[in-house]
Formats: C-alpha cells, structure tokens, sequence
C-alpha cells in the first residue's frame, strides 16, 4: 500500500513540475523577438481597467487617434479618441434610433468629419456612421448618435480608407466565423482565400457618407484577418490573430497598380477584385498575440492589440498595454 502511494506520490509531482515547466516556457520565454527587436511603443491603450475590449483604431489628426471596442459585459460599445503625445482620453457610446448599441465594433474609420464603425448582426454587416466632431467636442461618457448604417454584402469585420475609398473586410475562421461561399475565391497561386474586402467611393454629401451601396472594388484575403492598412507607396499591411496563438504581420505589393485577377458579382453587378495571396506576399513578421486594426502613419505601421483587456489578460504570455509601432521598412525583407 505505501509502495503504492508512494508511486501515486511521484507521478503527481511529475505532472505538477511538467505543467510548472510548460507554463514557466510559455509565460517567461521571451517570445516574438524579431517584433520586439524593431517595435516601439507609441502610447497607453485606454479602458484597460473597465470591461473594454479593443478592436478598431483610426487616425484622426496627427496626433489624435480613435479606438473602439466592444464591452465585455454587454454594456454599451465604447469609442475612446486619445491625444497620442499626452495621453488624455475620453470615450462615447453609441445610440442606434435611440437605444445603446452594444456591437462588436470590429473596425472605426475616420475620413474628414465623418467616422464609420463595422459590426455583424444576425442580419449580415453593417457600416454605421457618425460625425466625428460630435465625438471630440463631448463630454467622457456622453451618447452620440449613429446617422444611418447601411449593408456591407461581407461580414463587415474591419475597415479602413485608402485615396478616398472606404473599405470594408471580413474575419474568417473554419468552423466558427464562416464567410458566403462565393467569397471563397481560389488565388494565383493555389490556395483558396476564405474572405472579400470591398471598397466603396466615399461622398460625405450623400446617405452613408458614400457615393453608392453597390461596390466599386473587391479584395480577396486570406483567414484571421484583423484590419488593413495600405502605405504611401500603396502596399498593404494585414494584420492577423485568433485567440492566444502568436499574430502574424503581412506585408502585400501594390496589387492595385495592376490590372484586377479577376471579378466577383455583387446584387447583380459585376466588381473588380484583386487578390493577396502568396505571388504578392513580401514578407510575414511574428508578432504577439491578439493584434487588431493596424494603421498605417508615415514611415510606421501602428497596431492595436486586445491582449491585456480584462477579458483575456490571464491567459496571454504577452499583455500588451501600450498600441505599438514597427516601421515599415522592417517589413522588407
């Protein structure tokens, strides 16, 4: 019998000592060093210390960004603007015909004294706009309107504008986030990417703050994509992540400067796509996990990370508490 427990003894210290191992590799090995490397930090993430969970980021002016994000307690969605030089923040919510909108807000974009946010509902992905302005003269806390919202024909995860193009991107994962099956569009290369990016002409004038509902242009993408950002020089910058596992920075040529892959018909009309896929991928970078929208300033790409909101900050080796910044020129490789 004491053999016995003796034996029982030692295999249950050899357990505790492998997990105290494994947990001691994943939480104290220093990971993503390539990232590290060439990262800076850029400012403090806000909302850290509420329910807030960031997702969307945008530039407002030079040195005033806007972050949104859902809360995970259900309360209402939050819009932090931040002063990147000292720091102050405030936030607003959203009121969507009166009553507090609570969507996933995956993705905010700010064009002039306009401002977009992107969220799914059961109906499929809406734009939602507000005025910016609105927004920066408010009080912490104060309720904003939503103007009117229109839908995306995708999932409507993500959003960014590029040469006065609104364009609007859906997450895709197997099994959980799953895209319309026509979206699911073999590239040049072989593999099949599993979601579309349109892009819409941006007119402040008309309703939704663009020209028309019917898309002007199409991107075709690979999985977990998080946000987009396109350079001065007109490439594009992905960011992907699910969960814990390490992100990935993509770094894409000017696909746009060529005559569109291919073509995809929206409500009967017939849109231009272009394809990211591993013909015009220059290079991957590691990254932390949990990375979201990216923004692309100057000679730098900023990214926002998810990692140290209270939702998650238990499980990830790496809580990132600041956005951080990597230039570009890092990701020629």
């Amino acid at each position: 019998m004491l053999k016995k427990l003796k034996v029982l003894l030692i295999v249950i210290a050899s357990i505790l000592i492998a997990i105290m191992l494994a947990l001691g590799i994943y939480f104290l090995f220093p990971w993503n060093g390539e990232f590290f490397s060439n990262a800076t930090k850029e400012f403090a993430i806000p909302g850290l210390d509420s329910n807030f969970t960031p997702q969307g980021f945008s530039e407002i002016n030079d040195n005033t960004f806007l972050i949104s994000g859902y809360m995970s307690d259900g309360s209402a969605s939050r819009l932090y603007v931040v002063n990147s030089d000292s720091g102050d923040n405030h936030y607003v919510t959203l009121l969507d015909n009166g009553a507090d909108f609570t969507g996933h807000v995956g993705g905010v974009q700010c064009y002039g004294n306009t401002g977009w946010v992107v969220s799914v509902t059961d109906e499929g992905g809406y734009c939602y706009r507000f005025n910016i302005n609105d927004i920066l003269n408010a009080n912490s806390g104060s309720k904003i309107d939503i103007i009117d919202k229109f839908a995306t024909n995708n999932g409507a995860d993500f959003v960014f504008e590029h040469e006065g193009l609104l364009w609007v991107g859906e997450f895709y994962r197997d099994g959980n986030y799953v895209t319309d099956a026509t979206h699911h569009i073999q590239t040049r290369s072989g593999e099949t990417n599993p979601a579309v990016v349109f892009a819409y002409d941006i007119d402040e004038s008309k309703a939704y703050g663009i020209d028309s509902v019917i898309p002007v242009r199409a991107l075709s993408i690979r999985g977990l994509c998080q946000g987009i950002d396109i350079t001065n020089e007109g490439k594009f910058v992905m960011s992907t992540s699910y969960s814990i596992p390490d992100s990935n920075i993509y770094y894409y040529e000017n696909v746009l400067s060529e005559a569109n892959h291919s073509n995809i018909t929206i409500n009967g009309s017939v849109v231009p796509l272009w394809l990211l896929d591993e013909e015009s991928l220059i290079s991957t970078t590691n990254a932390p996990s949990m990375s979201e929208e990216v923004v692309v300033k100057g000679d730098k790409v900023y990214i926002l990370f998810e990692s140290a909101c209270k939702k998650y900050r238990l499980v990830n080796r790496k809580k990132l508490t600041d956005v951080y910044s990597l230039p570009i020129s890092s990701l020629e490789k």
